[in-house]
């Protein structure tokens, strides 16, 4: 079981990538041992939990202008065969270009009424980084959260 940071979608718009392992072979055994049903209910239910201090401190870095940015940041979780992973992430298009920031670069717009299109030298955009210093800062809480929920749920299911 993991937890995966901001990532490389595959458009192509490079996240910075981070990831976290729960490595306690106890849990993890345990884990394996449950139906199919309850272990995915139960590996949900862990990841985004885990996932909840990551996401509320992202939504507080994020600088608003319009707040889409930080409405679009969610948590996305996926659990497979032998295990799962959580991202939290902002679909936004411009995301990725507030993360990191850009350099400066000609523009070209064209408006209904013109003829030809516009171009201009944009000056660029310093980075203001939200998704990668909220991961580093709330990593180890993450996996500590995601211990104790784990422990509890397995709890729950095997004595029930």
């Amino acid at each position: 079981m993991g937890w995966r940071g901001p990532t490389k979608r595959s458009s192509g718009r490079d996240f910075t990538q981070g990831a976290i392992d729960l490595d306690d072979r106890e849990l993890v055994q345990a884990l394996t041992r449950l139906e199919k049903i309850t272990k995915r209910r139960v590996t949900q239910k862990v990841l985004r939990r885990a996932a909840a201090p990551i996401r509320a401190d992202a939504k507080r870095r994020v600088p608003e202008k319009s707040g889409r940015l930080k409405r679009s940041i969610k948590t996305y979780v996926s659990v497979r065969r032998y295990g799962g992973f959580g991202r939290v992430e902002s679909r936004e298009p411009y995301a990725h270009l507030v993360e990191l920031g850009t350099k400066p670069h000609i523009q070209k717009r064209k408006l209904r009424h013109e003829k030809r299109a516009r171009r201009w030298i944009h000056p660029g955009a310093k980075p203001k980084p939200f998704l990668r210093p909220a991961f580093d800062s709330h990593r180890e809480e993450s996996v500590e959260i995601a211990r104790k929920t784990l422990r509890e749920e397995i709890n729950t299911v095997t004595k029930g």
